[in-house]
């Protein structure tokens, strides 16, 4: 799948989640999420613009892994990169498994995230310690990402082709 997404940093989230609510969003995810991205000690992944990561959701008593490949095509107007996603069983049997194949994590984060779903777009409110909140809208199109973000009361003037990491950077974390 191709992933097309901005960040918007220090933003008002009851304004923007009450118009996403008026806009007939739902919430699909109220929770904490622990991510850690892998490399090798080399960091051709990290080098070669892909990120490999690895978190765990935890919403109230239920939780679930992710493994997620992406391959980043664009960073200019949004962060555009094909998305490869799937469930993982184990976390713990997964991260083993990385590490079995020589990787290790280069960045690892702890965030509590508050996620819309609104047609195609996911609007995700996160925040990290030591951080302002900020919010990351997510759609398969650049031309509907724009059509969302302008939905929601935003301006693409004060979006951000960002990654994660690029926000840590921004505010002086690695």
């Amino acid at each position: 799948m191709q992933e097309t997404e901005v960040k918007f940093l220090e933003i008002d989230r009851p304004k923007i989640a009450r118009r996403l609510m008026e806009l007939g969003a739902r919430k699909v995810f109220d929770g904490d999420i622990f991510s850690e991205n892998f490399d090798f000690p080399d960091r051709r992944i990290t080098k070669a613009g892909h990120t490999l990561r690895l978190r765990l959701k935890r919403e109230g008593q239920k939780e679930h892994g992710e493994l997620t490949f992406k391959k980043r095509l664009s960073k200019r107007k949004a962060k555009i990169a094909d998305e490869n996603e799937f469930l993982v069983r184990d976390y713990g049997k997964a991260r083993r498994a990385l590490f079995s194949l020589g990787l290790r994590p280069v960045v690892r984060v702890k965030k509590h995230r508050l996620s819309y779903s609104l047609g195609e777009a996911h609007f995700e409110f996160d925040k990290v310690k030591g951080i302002p909140l900020f919010l990351e809208v997510e759609s398969e199109s650049f031309v509907e990402l724009k059509e969302y973000v302008e939905k929601a009361g935003l301006s693409m003037r004060e979006a951000k082709p960002w990654s994660l990491r690029d926000v840590l950077r921004h505010y002086g974390r690695r």
